[in-house]
């Protein structure tokens, strides 16, 4: 299982869609590895973008 977090959202990053999001987020699942790394992986996304845009603790309601 992977230990990144829970919820990847297409509207995060305009040039990820749903199915890559779907992509990205099966990879991890099946590589039990994190989003990130899944994401990075893919190429679809920097590292950059992903520091910038991918807030966990928003996702979850903690900011």
């Amino acid at each position: 299982m992977s230990t990144g977090p829970s919820c990847w959202s297409p509207h995060s990053h305009p040039w990820i869609d749903y199915d890559k999001a779907s992509a990205i987020a099966h990879q991890a699942n099946d590589e039990d590895t994190t989003l990130r790394e899944a994401a990075l992986a893919s190429g679809y996304i920097s590292a950059e973008d992903i520091d910038r845009i991918v807030r966990p603790a928003t996702m979850v309601g903690k900011e």
